[in-house]
């Protein structure tokens, strides 16, 4: 756990949200698309897993990075009450990490 660790998790949050909105655009793509008679129900279902997916891993980043900072303001790893409370928010945040989007070939 080096410095900008928290850094990391933050962009690691950011990207994830920023794919959510790709999702949310192409989700809306695909409306229009429906609109003109084009078939798009199994893509757009796709779409909108993809976004909730991305949902779930910023939020699961942004939690980490706030368990990371807290460790770091309480002293950091020397701390070890701090330590065993960032170990136990981090073994909840990876039971929470999506484990796929159930789309054949993604992941």
């Amino acid at each position: 756990m080096g410095d900008g660790y928290g850094d990391q998790l933050r962009r690691a949050a950011a990207a994830a949200l920023d794919l959510e909105e790709r999702q949310v655009r192409l989700a809306e793509t695909l409306e229009q698309l429906a609109g003109l008679g084009v078939e798009v129900g199994s893509i757009r279902d796709q779409a909108e897993r993809g976004k909730r997916f991305m949902q779930q891993l910023g939020a699961i980043h942004a939690a980490q990075a706030l368990a990371y900072d807290a460790l770091m303001a309480a002293g950091g790893p020397e701390n070890s009450r701090a330590y065993v409370e960032y170990e136990a928010a981090t073994k909840r945040n990876t039971e929470l990490l999506p484990r796929g989007l159930e789309i054949e070939g993604a992941w």
